[in-house]
């Protein structure tokens, strides 16, 4: 089974025996994003945007939290640019949430681009949420109330507040620069639920896990995929892939989903890509694509869906109302939960030297990760950071460094990567390693298409032409042959430099224009052959009269009378 990584660091923090507030991290790491709109890190905290004509985005925390009797803090503000929007905050899959929008028949219509405050209760003697949305402040803090909502949680979903996950929706936009900012979430007297793996289906084996059960074409696809396999499918509606979790907090789920489409196709209103049914009952979206007005392509993405610590989860993903989406599932991990975490100490790399010109897909080495934690797996990815400048020449695919470019020595002799470990619980290590690059012995090359000229006739050790040839290994040593095309023995070459010349007298115009040599450059080890071509000029030549030439005539013959024809010849064509 292999050992995996994941992305980010919590904190855990005791004062006096009691759990203080915990706020979530606003950066990418600690929030999945399930729809199409891009998400970014701003001096305030997180960006949700629209991509245009009612898409959006969803951020879901990877951390999971005991959210009884406790508060939600979140700071917020949205800027619809004059456009319809709608959104939610609260707690993943339950009734604790409230709903917003520019539209009062869809949410309530809060004060645009201006700063809100939303402060979420959960009771758990009688399961009643209470939701109050100021300006200001928070509610408890002398903030102008602006809304209060009252909910009770069914049974069916309490679960889900045990093991609780922060949702946050942003979308049904008609402006691609509407914006949603998240600035603030806090949870008060809490800590995220520690976690450790239960169950891991990686699909290394190359099947399908025979407790997974499916409708459709699923595969196994070897694409470019964290763990090197996935299970894979070009869905069509109704199609789906569901398991069933055992006293599990969460579960995580890697996956990537694309959708090739364009601006005629979808058509339906509000098209959901892949819909997460739990027991049944729909709990949310894993990817969505809004009224065909744009195609996406997938990344790979992480997501944390809360389970039963004590119970059974069926969890179910189908594709509904519309098909032709791409859907690779990479990573299935069940999470339980364990007393203490410590983060990764140490990345190792077992070798730190590749030769160049090695070919793509060679794997470079292999890296294993040090944790106080025995049984923790962990994530790892290239990150940006010191020492990240040669990233893109390489990827992981699961504990392997795997090539992406060839390198070449004469370009760049060392290449620098930085990679992260990351545990279940997001705490994670970071190392900066160089591998060098090894000189190998390369092959000259002759230069293409050489074409030199010489007089017929040319005396023995005319210069004809220099054979162009190379070597990007410096300061080697060439030799240079004739191989062919030299029957008569008319050229000779400088072993040294490659300079053909005339070898004998006999180049004749009128017997050969032209000749092909067949040369080699060798460096003693490797070598290169080629064709260099010789034309052979044609050059003005002396008329000869034939010698012996005797003619007779009669004496007293009249004027006119023909004695005799001289003979003579000139071999330059048409003289």
């Amino acid at each position: 089974m292999k050992k995996q990584l994941l992305t980010l660091a919590i904190s855990f923090i005791a004062f006096l025996g009691m759990a203080q507030d915990y706020s979530i991290p606003l950066d990418i790491d600690h929030w999945t994003t399930t729809h199409t709109g891009p998400l970014t890190e701003i001096t305030s905290g997180l960006r949700c945007y629209s991509t245009g004509y009612r898409n959006g985005n969803a951020l879901l925390s990877k951390e999971v939290f005991d959210l009884r009797d406790k508060d939600i803090y979140i700071r917020w503000q949205k800027d619809n640019k004059g456009s319809f929007l709608r959104g939610y905050l609260g707690v993943y899959n339950t009734e604790a949430f409230l709903r917003f929008s520019r539209n009062s028949s869809y949410g309530t219509s809060f004060p645009n681009a201006t700063p809100l405050f939303t402060r979420i209760h959960i009771d758990s003697s009688n399961k009643e949420v209470v939701i109050v949305t100021c300006t200001g402040n928070y509610d408890n803090a002398g903030g102008t109330v602006q809304e209060t909502l009252n909910k009770v949680i069914s049974d069916n979903y309490w679960k889900n507040v045990l093991n609780g996950n922060v949702y946050i929706r942003f979308n049904d936009t008609q402006n691609a620069g509407a914006t949603m900012d998240i600035e603030e979430v806090i949870i008060s007297n809490s800590a995220p639920i520690i976690r450790e793996t239960q169950k891991l289906y990686d699909f290394s084996d190359g099947t399908i896990p025979a407790d997974f059960t499916t409708a459709g074409s699923w595969i196994i696809d070897n694409a470019e995929s964290p763990n090197g396999n996935s299970m894979y499918i070009a869905g069509n509606t109704d199609n789906y892939v569901s398991f069933d979790v055992t006293n599990a907090v969460a579960v995580k789920l890697r996956y990537k989903c694309s959708y090739p489409g364009g601006d005629s196709s979808p058509t339906s209103e509000t098209v959901t890509g892949l819909y997460i049914y739990k027991n049944g009952a729909g709990s949310g979206e894993l990817n969505v694509y809004y009224a065909g007005r744009t195609s996406y392509a997938g990344d790979w993405r992480e997501i944390i869906l809360p389970a039963d610590a004590s119970g059974t989860v069926t969890f179910k993903l189908q594709f509904t109302r519309d098909s032709g989406r791409k859907f690779w599932l990479d990573e299935v991990r069940v999470l339980k939960s364990k007393s203490s975490n410590a983060a990764p100490t140490d990345i190792s790399l077992s070798n730190s030297a590749i030769n160049e010109n090695s070919a793509i897909g060679s794997v470079v080495g292999n890296i294993s990760v040090t944790d106080a934690d025995a049984n923790d797996m962990h994530f790892l990815e290239l990150v940006s950071g010191t020492g990240s400048d040669d990233n893109s020449y390489f990827r992981i695919n699961g504990n392997d460094l795997i090539l992406k470019q060839s390198p070449d020595y004469e370009t760049k002799t060392t290449l620098r990567l930085r990679v992260r470990a990351t545990d279940e619980n997001l705490k994670y290590a970071e190392k900066s390693f160089t591998i060098n690059v090894n000189d190998v012995n390369e092959a000259p090359e002759i230069a293409a298409s050489q074409v030199f000229g010489v007089d017929e006739n040319s005396a023995e050790g005319t210069v004809v032409g220099t054979v162009s040839a190379s070597d990007v290994d410096a300061g080697t040593n060439l030799t240079y042959s004739i191989t062919s095309g030299n029957g008569e023995g008319l050229f000779a070459i400088n072993s040294s430099n490659g300079e053909i010349t005339v070898a004998a007298s006999g180049l004749d115009y009128e017997t050969a224009v032209q000749y092909s040599l067949g040369v080699e450059v060798s460096d003693g080890s490797l070598s290169d052959s080629g064709t260099v071509t010789v034309n052979v000029s044609d050059v003005n030549e002396t008329p000869e009269i034939a010698t012996g030439q005797v003619f007779n005539v009669d004496e007293n013959s009249p004027n006119g009378t023909l004695i005799g024809t001289v003979s003579a010849s000139d071999v330059d064509a048409g003289s």
